[in-house]
């Protein structure tokens, strides 16, 4: 048996039909802007290819402008990298994060649990979906991906990673679906390599660091309800220090605070988004481990600049009507995480 695959183009659509399928095809990853005046245009195709725990994705089109913010963070639950070699054209962050780009013949990475917002003139790219914890079990400095380049010039290991990902494309039809683990695991190994080849300091794997820092992770998620979570209670419950423990967050501008907000905001504005008939705002922001409605609800404004109230009103426009309308490789996405 071969691959799984899906494709996408926009071969034989017109207007308003054409840019809205493509939007909703690319919006498995990202949402996108484009002017009206470009959209009779727009030239687009999506081919996708599922290597058992990665995903493929040759894609082809237009310039446009490339984002997503905390709404689609929150909604999409992803925990992914999605790293980009670019064939033709290149990519570059658009407001505060216009200190990262990259042009042909490089490796991007875009952290998507994590703002993003870009733009890139026509470009032809082959994308790897990386979950967070493939690469994790890898390679340490994970935080330090988001926008970041990785030349191949001077890095054998990012040469290969290169290469042997355009040979799986090229060779996609050929290959047969019992060797995907294979390929998939060889995909991590070699983008392990190039990155840790790249800065040993930065990338260097800690095993027994990331596993420390998989189980803090996790005891948040799992605890989101509680109150009382907080660096004092993490401390006691992993006999760790308050500097090792800060240690594992050290996203810029985050840290461990944010990141327990953060995760509570997220959880809250999925169990609006997909289950606001069954609860109401005050059980939610419980829930989410508030003690009262009214600190849950600024919170929740300063983190997506609306209330939850009117989330649940529907504010969101006719978007939320398309949330159950998924195309082949957005379960792929869904599967992997």
């Amino acid at each position: 048996m071969k691959l799984e695959f899906s494709k996408f183009s926009t071969d034989g659509l017109f207007g308003d039909e054409k840019y809205e399928s493509y939007k909703e095809n690319i919006g498995g990853i990202f949402d996108v802007e484009l002017p009206k005046s470009a959209i009779d245009g727009l030239n687009a195709s999506i081919d996708s290819y599922f290597l058992d725990g990665l995903i493929l994705v040759k894609c082809s089109t237009i310039a446009q402008l490339f984002f997503w913010d905390e709404h689609k963070i929150a909604n999409d639950g992803l925990d992914h990298f999605i790293v980009q070699i670019f064939l033709q054209g290149g990519t570059a962050g658009v407001g505060k994060y216009d200190r990262s780009f990259c042009d042909q013949g490089s490796i991007f990475f875009i952290d998507c649990s994590r703002p993003w917002r870009a733009f890139n003139p026509d470009f032809l790219t082959l994308t790897l979906v990386v979950p967070r914890a493939l690469l994790r079990q890898r390679v340490g400095g994970l935080n330090y991906l988001h926008g970041h380049s990785l030349e191949v010039t001077g890095n054998p290991y990012a040469k290969l990673f290169r290469d042997f990902v355009i040979g799986i494309y090229q060779d996609s039809a050929f290959i047969e679906k019992e060797y995907s683990q294979a390929l998939s695991q060889n995909c991590i190994d070699l983008l392990a390599c190039a990155l840790k080849h790249s800065d040993p300091a930065r990338f260097k794997s800690d095993s027994q660091f990331n596993l420390m820092g998989q189980q803090v992770k996790e005891y948040i998620e799992n605890n989101l309800s509680n109150p009382d979570l907080s660096v004092s209670s993490l401390t006691k419950k992993f006999l760790i220090s308050r500097s090792s423990l800060y240690r594992l967050f050290p996203q810029e501008g985050e840290g461990i605070n944010q990141f327990i907000k953060t995760k509570r905001m997220h959880k809250a504005y999925r169990d609006i988004y997909f289950i606001h008939e069954s609860k109401s705002i005050s059980e939610v922001a419980y829930d989410c481990g508030f003690k009262n409605v009214s600190s849950f609800s600024r919170a929740f404004r300063e983190h997506f600049g609306m209330t939850p109230k009117e989330l649940m009103n529907g504010v969101l426009g006719d978007e939320l009507s398309l949330k159950e309308n998924r195309v082949r490789w957005h379960r792929w996405i869904e599967l992997i995480g």
